[in-house]
């Protein structure tokens, strides 16, 4: 796993079972009565320090064991939920998170992301550039410029979806290119 890993910049392997899926959007669906707006959400944007403790603590809850297992050395920053709403608007163009820990170094960080229902092209799947991670070392933020800016819609045409089913997980290195397709 961790040479296939090295060589795309992500893996995507069974996590959770349907048992802590439904507990999970039970979750979900307590701490959120009404859909949020039209587009994309995600739980990280609300203030409320407590509602994101309670998100961490239910899903560390089912993960950690399994996230021990796949990790020598992990240090995890939170839990949130992300929801893509029917539309354009919920359209996540190819990009790569934040850099939040010291790559020069040989450090890395990683998202886990756990669909929660079966994920396609028709509802948002997520999409990758596989070895994408490798292209650059260049830092990443929301201040910094974007490199790859005009080589956007080239890189579009080359990514793969990555259909998944609920439970799996599909862990990544933040500097992977990656994109979704719209929720239709």
């Amino acid at each position: 796993m961790q040479a296939r890993f090295e060589r795309d910049g992500y893996l995507v392997l069974p996590l959770i079972g349907p048992e802590a899926v439904a507990d999970i959007r039970a979750t979900y669906e307590r701490l959120h009565p009404a859909n949020p707006e039209p587009g994309f959400y995600s739980s990280t944007y609300s203030d409320n320090a407590s509602f994101k403790e309670e998100i961490f603590a239910k899903v560390d809850g089912w993960y950690e064991g399994q996230i021990d297992g796949l990790f020598q050395e992990v240090k995890k920053l939170g839990a949130s939920f992300l929801l893509k709403q029917p539309g354009e608007r919920g359209r996540m163009p190819i990009h790569q998170d934040w850099t939040v820990t010291f790559e020069e170094e040989g450090d890395f960080s990683v998202t886990l992301w756990v669909p929660l229902q079966d994920v396609n092209a028709q509802n948002g799947a997520i999409k990758v550039l596989p070895g994408s991670h490798r292209f650059s070392n260049a830092l990443r933020g929301p201040s910094l410029p974007v490199i790859w800016r005009d080589v956007y819609p080239i890189l579009e045409t080359k990514v793969q979806t990555l259909d998944m089913i609920a439970g799996e997980a599909f862990i990544f290195d933040h500097s992977l290119l990656h994109s979704s397709h719209d929720n239709q």
